[in-house]
């Protein structure tokens, strides 16, 4: 069956096709953060910075794109880029310990696609926006 899927191209489509639903979940995940920080800067006196989570890049194309996106809103926001550890599970150690500590600082996070059920489950989260039953 494997020998099938290979020669057929079709493994290769479902990878596709699994990466592209991660990459737009992921983008949904960090345009309401965004968004909901908008809504935030219009009421304070100043920009909003945001702090984003996220792993380290050694490409520097995060930190590009975190300055594109703080230069896109026009001063009404700022992004902030916290390195993660290098390692996965030290990445989720850190972002578990912040998150049941209530750490206000965690705007935007950067997480790995199996661990938002496991988060969602614990309830840590601070926007409601993970929640069981996905």
């Amino acid at each position: 069956m494997g020998e099938f899927l290979s020669r057929s191209g079709i493994g290769r489509r479902v990878r596709s096709r699994f990466r592209g639903i991660v990459a737009g979940v992921a983008g949904a995940v960090v345009l309401s953060s965004v968004l909901a920080a908008c809504t935030s800067a219009a009421a304070s006196t100043g920009p909003v910075t945001l702090n984003f989570y996220a792993n380290p890049d050694v490409s520097g194309a995060t930190t590009k794109i975190v300055a594109a996106c703080s230069a896109q809103s026009h001063g009404q926001y700022t992004i902030s880029y916290q390195v993660l550890p290098n390692a996965s599970d030290q990445q989720r150690q850190q972002l578990i310990r912040r998150l049941a500590a209530s750490d206000s600082s965690i705007d935007i996070m950067m997480l790995d696609v199996t661990w938002a059920p496991e988060f969602a489950q614990a309830n840590l989260n601070r926007s409601g926006f993970l929640r069981s039953g996905y």
